[in-house]
């Protein structure tokens, strides 16, 4: 029996409408996305997509389609199974716009829940690391790029890690966290040289400055906008409000303050933060508070030489485990046979 063409393209167009924009919100995790996405939810004309994570789900097919397969083809062979790759049966530009069709659906269908829409905005921080796949399946996209001091990023992470975040969600360690923000940061800053596609929104300006800055933000995405809707989305949005409404679990709002890891972090936090990532701070406009960072702190050379430490001996242990696994396994099965 033939197998059916099932159309897809009837189902979902691969294409979504001419006036639908749609909008990455991206960042470091902890820079403020979440009161950003706040803010512009509250525009009639802007439906927001949390935590989508839409395209990692899309990079674990783009993954499978580049592995190896194995196949066999009608009839006899004397080499019995072929090897491939999916490739061979699926070109990458035809997976992009399989893709392409099933995530333009979904932001379609968020859009048609809300008439007078005319933007998307898929708030995944973690896309961050995801730039140049995105691109290819949505070339029209826009990225909104927060950046958050990470000293700040630090700060807010240690809380969420002892006040709500499940164990393993975040490394507590401010070298791991600094080494993290200036791999993707440095990663985004491609962004700037690009055509009118992106916007990079400091956390510490709109704080400063929420109204002014969320005005021009409407603006950079081509929403209509007017000072009474800026102050509107702007009071609905105070931490206050969302702490006290709940929308998120306890401890998840703080202070939404720019400068509070001054009181909160140490000094030798804060040299191992700026030794990591000192260079791109500065390249982002954040002053240091320990601008010689010429001698490696001690906390990150014990850090540095406990993970080697652990991945040397790591690895001998799994291997020990796995070794003693396969053996035990292989005794059942003899047991089991006799």
């Amino acid at each position: 029996m033939a197998i059916a063409d099932p159309s897809p393209e009837t189902r979902f167009p691969a294409d979504p409408p001419r006036d639908l924009g749609l909008v990455f919100l991206i960042g470091m995790p902890r820079s403020g996305t979440t009161w950003i996405t706040w803010l512009l939810t509250h525009h009639p004309q802007v439906v927001t997509f949390r935590h989508s994570g839409i395209f990692f789900c899309f990079e674990h097919l783009s993954k499978w389609w580049a592995r190896d397969i194995k196949y066999t083809a009608g009839g006899e062979r004397s080499d019995g199974y072929a090897t491939s790759s999916s490739a061979a049966a699926l070109r990458q530009e035809d997976l992009h716009e399989a893709l392409r069709s099933i995530g333009a659906h979904v932001f379609r269908r968020l859009a048609s829940d809300s008439p007078g829409t005319r933007v998307v905005v898929d708030q995944t921080p973690e896309h961050i690391s995801l730039i140049p796949f995105v691109r290819q399946v949505f070339p029209e996209a826009r990225f909104l790029h927060v950046v958050r001091d990470p000293r700040a990023v630090y700060s807010s992470i240690r809380r969420a890690a002892e006040a709500w975040a499940l164990p393993g969600s975040f490394p507590r360690s401010p070298i791991q966290i600094a080494r993290r923000w200036r791999r993707l940061v440095s990663g985004a800053r491609e962004l700037r040289d690009s055509a009118g596609d992106h916007y990079e929104l400091h956390y510490e300006a709109i704080h400063s400055d929420p109204e002014g800055e969320l005005r021009r933000l409407h603006e950079w995405i081509g929403l209509d906008t007017d000072p009474e809707l800026v102050h509107a989305s702007v009071e609905a949005s105070r931490i206050d409000k969302l702490r006290a409404n709940a929308v998120a679990p306890s401890g998840f709002f703080r202070r939404g303050s720019a400068a509070g890891w001054r009181d909160e972090l140490s000094a030798s936090e804060i040299r191992v933060i700026e030794h990591e990532a000192g260079e791109e701070m500065q390249r982002w406009g954040y002053e240091l508070v320990f601008p010689d960072r010429h001698e490696k702190p001690l906390r990150t050379r014990s850090y540095d030489r406990l993970a080697g430490y652990v991945r040397r001996r790591g690895g001998r242990v799994m291997r020990f485990v796995d070794g003693t696994l396969a053996r035990a396994t292989r005794a059942l099965d003899l047991m089991r046979s006799e």
